[in-house]
């Protein structure tokens, strides 16, 4: 399927401060904002969350894992926490 010819939102691999601050690597949309299968936002606090974003926010499973190395899977949709 040719991609002009489809919904798909070509995505390219970036390194990109966010407006809070935090870093981010993997892909981004057309906007510049943060979506795809996989990516890392390194947190302000030490933090870094591993998983899926759309559109700039958490979406889908991710990890976060805290400066004390603990690791922590969860769900979300649009940016809010959900799911097991």
């Amino acid at each position: 399927m040719n991609p002009e010819e489809s919904n798909i939102v070509l995505e390219k691999n970036d390194t990109i401060r966010l407006e809070n601050g935090n870093i981010y690597c993997g892909d981004v949309n057309e906007q510049g904002l943060p979506h795809g299968d996989f990516g890392r936002e390194f947190c302000e606090d030490g933090s870094i969350y591993y998983g899926s974003f759309r559109n700039g926010k958490w979406h889908g499973v991710g990890c976060i894992i805290n400066r004390n190395l603990d690791m922590v899977h969860k769900e979300y949709i649009n940016g809010e926490m959900c799911g097991f």
